[in-house]
């Protein structure tokens, strides 16, 4: 192999996350989720429609679906660009915007994009992967898959065999719309395949589980919100779920080396914890403390660059050495080979003082006092490059949390971060919240107490809103928890979800927006 720097800098690991490290938008995540679903996780080559012309052909030439638009292109322009299309750069005063796809309103929405411009970087694979290996144990625990649940809400009036969407009196007019678009773009792919699996098992199964637990209430809700509703709901949980599961993932991968095995005990303990504030600034001493919460977060994820050093510089040994096959072995083949065994030292040995004399050509490199060749390699990478790659991962955190955001829960202000709770986000917990299974085992909605929301959120994701998380004692914190409380309660009642009729808890109620009745 040819000597470079890249070659050194490479650190990923596919079968330990999924998802690259890079600035990820959350428009574009659902949109590319869409064929997943549709091909079983197999994914198109290119979308049949990649250019605005190609929507605008069918909406003003296809008269019987279209009547009249055509007599009004400008003013029919503006509505579809406005309403049903997600642009780069739409309000950016300095950048000319770019047509990135349709909304995902309705299960062909993608063959109406451009691939180059609605890049997730495999951020819908890792939310693809943990849905189908959180069905795999809710299959083996007699529970229904969430990946037909959802295939069958995305796929609503869909026909298979004709690859268009019916239209039906019940179909809202955004559905319709984009449906009715691409209804007209031929079929991309005859056959869907088998379903992708893979035989790895996922770093944590738990945030796989609490993700697809999500995603199945938030389509009790099918009949009751609007489809663009649940659709934004999905988005949002995705996002979240995608930024929970890289923290559990740098969490648990540093200590599945440290004892070489994949199956760990603690894995309820791997949860991550936020201290959330919700008052205004950033200079309170919660917004302090939630903000060295971001910094041991951060911590983490350097912790996680430095493990994807250690399994990906031992997978290419291993594959060097004819031990591993790259195109087919697990994640636990890696974890678990020990390269101090004396039967391979030597020949680790050898590999790795070569690499690190190569390594010499673009950092220092002591070779005179080289005592394991391994160990030393990964020191010197991760003193090299880990601050590199720390920060984008920084930015993937970032835009998993959509920060700065009303969908998010990270905040920043020049250096200044911390954890909070935007109103939409928040809005989607308590849909989530207040539902519970019914007699016949569908959910339906459930009377709620302030406390018992907080509790929910605070056992469910680890946000502590009236508590602070183990480790942060401070008196000065614990008084600014009564006002942030407050602040909480004040939030709720802006939305429109909180009546108290005192100070004490049992009288503090949350208000169902929907009455769910646990129908079929």
């Amino acid at each position: 192999m040819i000597n470079s720097e890249k070659n050194h800098k490479e650190y990923t690991v596919r079968k330990a996350l999924r998802v690259q490290a890079k600035t990820i938008a959350k428009d574009r995540v659902l949109i590319n989720f869409l064929p997943l679903m549709k091909f079983n996780g197999y994914r198109p080559p290119k979308p049949p429609v990649d250019r605005l012309k190609g929507i605008w052909d069918i909406v003003f030439q296809r008269e019987n679906d279209f009547e009249d638009f055509a007599d009004h292109q400008s003013l029919v322009k503006k509505w579809i660009l406005n309403d049903y299309v997600d642009m780069l750069y739409k309000n950016s005063p300095n950048k000319v915007p770019k047509f990135a796809s349709l909304l995902p309103l309705s299960l062909n929405a993608y063959k109406a994009s451009e691939k180059n411009n609605i890049k997730d970087y495999q951020a819908s694979e890792q939310i693809w992967h943990l849905l189908v290996k959180a069905d795999e144990a809710r299959i083996n625990d007699g529970k229904p898959a969430v990946i037909d649940k959802l295939r069958r809400f995305l796929a609503y009036n869909y026909n298979e065999q004709l690859d268009t969407v019916i239209y039906s009196d019940d179909l809202e007019l955004s559905t319709w719309l984009v449906a009715s678009i691409t209804n007209h773009i031929p079929n991309d792919r005859d056959e869907k395949g088998s379903q992708v699996g893979t035989s790895d098992p996922l770093v944590s199964i738990d945030q796989a589980l609490l993700l697809a637990d999500d995603v199945e209430r938030i389509l009790a809700y099918e009949h009751y919100m609007s489809r663009s509703s649940i659709l934004e709901a999905l988005s949002q949980i995705f996002m979240l779920h995608l930024g929970l599961y890289v923290l559990r993932v740098a969490k648990l991968l540093p200590e599945m080396i440290n004892r070489k095995k994949m199956e760990l005990d603690y894995e309820e303990d791997s949860k991550p914890i936020f201290q959330i504030d919700l008052q205004q600034g950033f200079s309170g001493p919660l917004a302090k403390l939630s903000g060295r919460n971001v910094l041991l977060h951060e911590q983490q994820l350097s912790m996680l660059v430095e493990s994807l050093y250690y399994i990906r510089k031992k997978i290419d040994f291993m594959v060097e050495e004819g031990l591993l096959d790259r195109n087919n072995y697990t994640l636990e083949q890696v974890i678990t080979f020990d390269e101090k065994d004396p039967s391979i030292k030597q020949k680790v040995d050898d590999y790795f003082t070569e690499k690190l004399s190569e390594l010499s050509d673009y950092v220092p490199v002591n070779e005179d006092e080289i005592e394991e060749p391994f160990e030393e390699y990964i020191e010197l990478l991760n003193k090299s490059y880990n601050q590199f790659i720390l920060d984008f991962y920084k930015r993937l955190l970032s835009s998993a949390f959509s920060k700065n955001t009303e969908t998010g829960i990270l905040q920043q202000a020049a250096r200044y971060k911390k954890y909070s709770l935007g109103s939409k986000l928040l809005d989607t917990m308590i849909h989530l919240a207040m539902l519970k299974r019914g007699k016949n085992g569908n959910y339906e909605t459930k009377v709620l107490r302030l406390d018992q929301f907080m509790e929910w959120m605070r056992d469910r994701y680890g946000f502590y809103i009236n508590q602070l998380i183990p480790g942060f004692d401070n008196d000065e914190a614990y008084q600014a928890l009564r006002s942030n409380e407050r602040y909480f309660s004040n939030k709720l009642q802006e939305i429109g979800y909180y009546q108290a009729l005192s100070d004490a808890y049992n009288t503090q109620w949350l208000i169902a927006r929907y009455e769910v009745k646990g129908e079929e």
